[in-house]
């Protein structure tokens, strides 16, 4: 079992329950929900944010960098790898990593704080889709072209902010666990 089996199958999991988009894959542009909107995954009129694996850009994909369909007005989501814990002598049976989620959403001026709350929404409901699972303790099947079995996921650290700039946005960081069974 690779990291990027883990990534791929994770990637896969959260595409599947319309969360996110691949990066590659058309979708409407997401409104700015400005100073009246709910906060939403959706709020705004707008489509789901898109998502980049392993993307070469130091902290994530920002709002605007990239051209059509690959781009989101408010809110970018990038995917990577962050640290795989070292196992004990006899835990052969598993292989854990740690995968990072960073959000970058456009903040100020004319856009207000909506992409962020988005942002924020969008990370609690990726959350709430891994742990909040009726076949706790028994594992699952995450992905569908590449199958992982999960023995355990877990938020290894919660949403943080990185960065703050009214003309750069927003930056936050989230990480997960995934404890997998060992192929």
């Amino acid at each position: 079992m690779d990291s990027t089996r883990v990534q791929k199958a994770f990637a896969e999991h959260i595409i599947a329950a319309g969360l996110l988009r691949h990066a590659n894959t058309a979708g409407p542009q997401s409104a700015p929900i400005g100073t009246g909107g709910s906060g939403g995954i959706s709020a705004g009129g707008g489509g789901v944010p898109p998502l980049h694996v392993e993307p070469n850009a130091k902290l994530g994909v920002a709002p605007g960098e990239r051209s059509s369909p690959e781009n989101d007005d408010t809110l970018v989501v990038s995917m990577r790898l962050s640290t795989q814990p070292g196992e004990r002598p006899f835990d052969t049976y598993r292989k854990r990593f740690v995968i990072d989620m960073i959000y970058r959403s456009r903040t100020g001026a004319g856009v207000g704080t909506g992409p962020l709350k988005r942002a924020r929404a969008l990370d609690a409901a990726i959350s709430d889709l891994l742990t909040g699972r009726t076949d706790y303790g028994y594992g699952w099947t995450m992905g569908t072209s590449h199958p992982v079995f999960v023995l355990e996921c877990s938020p290894y650290s919660g949403l943080a902010p990185i960065a703050r700039d009214d003309s750069e946005g927003a930056t936050d960081l989230s990480k997960y666990l995934f404890e997998v069974q060992r192929a």
